[in-house]
């Protein structure tokens, strides 16, 4: 590896990826901070994804391909993760795009911190192209983060704004392989992010957090994160909110933190992810299944417990969608059918 400042391990696990992999690769390798171990993960790609991993690998040192099975990119982050030595850990996604000083910026960045983020270029399917970042460069500590955070998913998931601004991603962020430690991705889950990034947030103090934008995010029709529908990982954002508010409630007992805002807006997430299943079993036709039905009575215990959190809704939307599917699923589910069809 290249001498001169901390090696940053950088995780890029690849998936049927030929499309977009060559111009993720030639962002990393045009790093203005050169002193990488870029980690490429082949997770059984049936494309031509791991010809590329290796053509790549032998052209620059600095690259170590992995090829497994396919078995999910939990899996082919935790392989990685087995094998990262960097001093600092980054993770890219395959149909992604750095800025040439992305690593760099970070980098100089984390100094005095345990965790450093900043904006990025949101880039829907048309070609536009959207900055998303905070109001201004600032130092938050894990509680005033998780706040900011938590405040972030819920605006978006009332459609105010297009996307988090600081959101779970592991890719706007760098973090400290120590404090990492034994952190791993729940497999075989979407969004098994948020679980590793509220994961790390709980152990530290300081977060940096850049409005500077220096990764380009790739809104890519039919990959994993943008797809729907009923399979087996239909539930999987439910696990992933009740998971992450045990984190948040585990956190605050151990910092003996007094915030009901917070633990709200995490009953508040796990309500709206119920609605996120419901959208689901809709859009499959597959509302009379035991599977939905099941999630509705779930639903109304969840609702009955922890209702009170409607007052963070952000529009009358959201709170008659969630009051209605708990007073009377079957005229939500006829009236989402009827807007739908329309």
């Amino acid at each position: 590896m290249a001498n001169g400042g901390a090696v940053v391990s950088l995780i890029i696990p690849a998936y049927n990826d030929e499309k977009y992999l060559a111009r993720c690769l030639d962002s990393v390798l045009s790093q203005t901070y050169k002193n990488l171990q870029i980690i490429l993960v082949d997770d059984g790609s049936e494309d031509d994804s791991g010809k590329i991993c290796d053509m790549y690998a032998a052209q620059d040192q600095r690259i170590q391909v992995l090829h497994q099975q396919n078995a999910g990119v939990s899996d082919a982050r935790n392989h990685a993760l087995d094998v990262a030595k960097g001093e600092y850990l980054a993770f890219t996604d395959a149909d992604d795009q750095l800025e040439p000083d992305y690593i760099e910026t970070l980098v100089k960045n984390i100094e005095g911190y345990d965790m450093v983020l900043c904006g990025y270029h949101f880039v829907e399917n048309d070609g536009e192209i959207t900055d998303m970042h905070l109001d201004q460069d600032c130092v938050l500590d894990a509680h005033t983060f998780l706040q900011h955070h938590l405040e972030d998913e819920i605006i978006v998931f009332h459609d105010l704004r297009k996307r988090p601004l600081i959101g779970s991603y592991l890719w706007n962020k760098l973090f400290r392989r120590h404090i990492w430690g034994d952190i791993r991705f729940l497999p075989h889950r979407i969004m098994q992010d948020v679980l590793a990034v509220t994961s790390y947030v709980a152990k530290i103090n300081k977060i940096h957090c850049l409005t500077v934008c220096k990764y380009f995010y790739y809104k890519i029709i039919g990959s994993a994160t943008n797809q729907c529908g009923v399979g087996i990982h239909s539930g999987d954002v439910l696990i992933i909110r009740q998971r992450q508010k045990d984190l948040v409630q585990a956190f605050l007992q151990q910092r003996q933190i007094d915030d009901y805002k917070l633990l709200e807006e995490m009953n508040l997430l796990v309500l709206l992810a119920y609605a996120d299943i419901f959208a689901k079993y809709l859009k499959s036709h597959a509302e009379q299944s035991f599977d939905c039905k099941k999630y509705f009575r779930d639903f109304r215990d969840e609702f009955q417990k922890h209702y009170s959190c409607l007052y963070l809704c952000k529009n009358l939307k959201v709170f008659s969608k969630l009051v209605l599917c708990y007073l009377v699923p079957n005229l939500y589910c006829c009236l989402w059918r009827v807007k739908h069809s329309l």
